[in-house]
């Protein structure tokens, strides 16, 4: 198995600074880090090539809070779990998909469903087509206190931080009673693939 990290400073400076500015272009984090932007889009294009790194869009709390969310165990027939995860890919409820190590399940899924009846259909309904699926455990997320887009590498030192304009800065609040409707459904969609995607390709 092919093991492989991200081992020059730059990776992870460029890394960071993407987490505290995902969608700056090259030629802002450039100055920042004491390289070209050619230099940056070239490293950053080797990460995600390697899967080593990603930007994308997440649902934030306040969209969370206006839906189902829940963390879904699956335990399925041995050798099967592989094609189980390509199969559930293509389920939009499963927003994230993990393999985990032995133990009790063979799948974790992360669900997203805009309510109960809809994340009923999906734990009832819609995994009970799937073949080779031997029992489903559900655990409902009644809240979200932290989620993981709020962690950083710190690889920038506090005068980098100053440069591109993030030194002290925290997330922003979500705006309360916000509902997505069919442009911003669309732009998240794309932007779940590629969250650095311009202007003109959105």
């Amino acid at each position: 198995m092919r093991e492989t990290v991200i081992t020059s400073e730059l990776d992870l400076a460029l890394v960071n600074a993407l987490q505290l500015r995902p969608r700056a272009p090259w030629t802002d984090l450039a100055p920042a880090l004491g390289v070209t932007a050619s230099t940056l889009a070239r490293r950053w294009e080797r990460l995600t090539e390697e899967g080593l790194a990603w930007v994308y869009a997440a649902p934030g709390r306040e969209f969370s809070r206006n839906r189902c969310t829940a963390f879904v165990l699956l335990r399925c027939r041995p050798g099967t779990r592989v094609a189980l995860a390509e199969r559930l890919s293509g389920f939009e409820e499963a927003v994230t998909i993990e393999l985990t190590g032995p133990g009790s399940a063979d799948l974790l899924l992360d669900v997203l469903a805009p309510d109960l009846p809809a994340l009923t259909r999906f734990l009832t309904t819609r995994l009970e087509q799937l073949p080779d699926l031997v029992s489903v455990d559900c655990l409902f997320a009644t809240s979200l206190s932290v989620e993981g887009s709020r962690w950083r590498l710190r690889a920038l030192a506090p005068t980098q931080m100053t440069a591109l304009g993030t030194a002290g800065a925290g997330a922003r609040e979500p705006s309360p009673g916000l509902a997505p409707d069919g442009v911003d459904r669309a732009l998240m969609d794309a932007l779940v693939r590629d969250g650095r995607l311009g202007l003109a390709a959105l």
